[in-house]
Formats: C-alpha cells, sequence, structure tokens
C-alpha cells in the first residue's frame, strides 16, 4: 500500500494551500491545481516543502468551465490510483441582483457544480483503483449559507454553491459503494484581508462558540473526511462554530 494521492483543486491560496500543507505533513503525494497554473501554486509548493521536505506536488492548470482542460487534467493523472479529490477551487464575488449577468452564473455554476461533477466522473476510474482501508472520497468544501441561512448580495455563488452541495449526495449514490462522497460546510473561515472589524465582530456574536473558525477548524475536517471517515458518504459536516443555529 503506497501514500495516499490525493487532488487538491485551488489550491494556490488560503485554504486549498492549508489543506496541502497539512496533507503533506501526513505523508500525502499531492496533485494541486489552480486555474493560474504552475506560478499561481510556487507558494503553495514553498509551504509545502517546509513541512514535507520529501514531498513533490504534482502541479497543473485547471479552468473548470472549460471540458479540455479537465480531460486533460484526467490525463495527466494517469493509469495510477486516485485516494481522493477536494473540490476546493472556488469563485467568490458579492454584486447586486439588478446587476447580476449570464456570464456570472454560468461561471460560478461551472466552478462550484459543473466543473466538480465533470471531473469526478473523468477521474472515477483513478479513484476506484485506490487501495487504501479507507474507500476514497470526493469532498466538498460548501458554505452554510448556501443551505438555509442565505446572505444579501451574493445570489450567483450561493446558488452555485447550494449545487455542489446537491453533489455530496448525488454522488454518493451514483459511486457508492466504492467511493465515498462528504461535504463539509462551512462557517466564516479566514476572514479576506481588510475585513471590517465590526462586521466580523457582529458576526461572532451569533455564533455559539464566539469566534470564527481558522484554517486549521477547515482543514482538521477536510483532511478527517479524506482519510478516516470511512463509514461516512452521502452527508455534509457543518464546521460553523454553532453559527448554524442562529
Amino acid at each position: 500500500m503506497g501514500r495516499p494521492r490525493i487532488l487538491v483543486t485551488g489550491a494556490s491560496r488560503r485554504i486549498g494551500r492549508a489543506l496541502a500543507v497539512e496533507l503533506a505533513r501526513r505523508e500525502c503525494d499531492l496533485v494541486l491545481t489552480s486555474r493560474a497554473g504552475k506560478a499561481g501554486l510556487f507558494e503553495t509548493v514553498a509551504a509545502v516543502t517546509v513541512a514535507a521536505p520529501d514531498s513533490e506536488p504534482m502541479l497543473a492548470e485547471l479552468h473548470l468551465d472549460d471540458p479540455e482542460s479537465i480531460a486533460a487534467l484526467a490525463a495527466s493523472i494517469g493509469e495510477g490510483p486516485l485516494d481522493g479529490i477536494v473540490h476546493n477551487a472556488s469563485s467568490y464575488e458579492g454584486g447586486d441582483l439588478d446587476t447580476l449577468d449570464h456570464p456570472t452564473l454560468h461561471r460560478d455554476l461551472d466552478v462550484h457544480a459543473v466543473g466538480p461533477l465533470l471531473l469526478t466522473r473523468a477521474l472515477r476510474g483513478a479513484l476506484e483503483r485506490s487501495t487504501l482501508p479507507v474507500r476514497p472520497a470526493v469532498v466538498m468544501p460548501l458554505d452554510i449559507h448556501a443551505a438555509g441561512r442565505p446572505r444579501r448580495g451574493f445570489a450567483s455563488y450561493l446558488l452555485a454553491k447550494a449545487a455542489m452541495g446537491a453533489l455530496v449526495e448525488l454522488l454518493a449514490v451514483e459511486l457508492g459503494p466504492s467511493i465515498r462522497s462528504v461535504g463539509v460546510s462551512l462557517g466564516a473561515v479566514l476572514w479576506p484581508e481588510g475585513s471590517d472589524p465590526d462586521t466580523i465582530q457582529r458576526y461572532e456574536m451569533r455564533v455559539p462558540l464566539e469566534r470564527s473558525g481558522t484554517g486549521d477548524d477547515a482543514v482538521a475536517a477536510i483532511a478527517w473526511a479524506l482519510l478516516e471517515a470511512s463509514f461516512v458518504t452521502g452527508t455534509t459536516v457543518r464546521v460553523d462554530g454553532g453559527r448554524w443555529l442562529r
């Protein structure tokens, strides 16, 4: 049995980068993608190398709105096994409902739902060749505000994340019993730089644990779903400090 081989999309920053570092620490072989290609992943690779000097991630450009790009990535994976996919790539952009346009809707649906579905289908054979004791998993980082707690000004993003949430159950049925499908629904994690402190404080007042999430919180849950949750499929785990309740 070899080292787990995990594909992480959107690995150039934030949770994608933190996850790559944690998986490298856990002695996983990594396939890391970014829309910006290898150049967009250099800082992630540097962080991975510090955490695991023997790690040599495979790097690739991936455009989830382009079927040819998806096919090229699947071909580059080769005939070897793949032990998990984390569909972390995201397009997080707010906007007024009145000015929302068709291209933006299509882009967000491609990035969060259509592209991940097509990529998973293309890599199904590689996942089925996994030899790990824990069956391979497709993990989808979600957003609690796409499942009954919508926020004003993010209609396109939240619609697309809701569609990704539907994939969790769909893929569990389509890919079982050989492949698992797990959602990890996140509350506020890693606020963007320059976020208004008052906005953060108001948000945290509604969180039972009275804090925002950290990258470590998100990464620990995703790694658990990938590597440990052997009897978990077709469901979503909330990692939000209890924010869902308020």
